[in-house]
């Protein structure tokens, strides 16, 4: 592999392995903001709230794990070319 080509693909990993920690940060964010208002629902025993914001953790982080795994296998696709 040329000099030039293991460039490009340095720079193709160094971006998606941004893209994940990116990704990480803001559904982290996300989950954070979820629970702090399933708290306040919990408090003001919105029920009904809290089992929506049970569902919506659950799809965010379901989310958060699908887009790891495919910024990991393009990450891992880049490393073998």
């Amino acid at each position: 592999m040329s000099e030039l080509a293991e460039q490009d693909v340095m720079s193709r990993l160094t971006r998606l392995e941004q893209k994940m920690n990116d990704l990480d940060r803001s559904a982290d964010a996300l989950i954070d903001e979820l629970e702090s208002l399933e708290a306040v629902a919990r408090e003001l025993k919105l029920t009904e709230s809290v089992n929506k914001f049970d569902e919506y953790l659950e799809e965010v982080g379901q989310i958060k794990e699908d887009l790891s795994c495919k910024l990991s296998d393009e990450i891992e696709n880049e490393q073998m070319r």
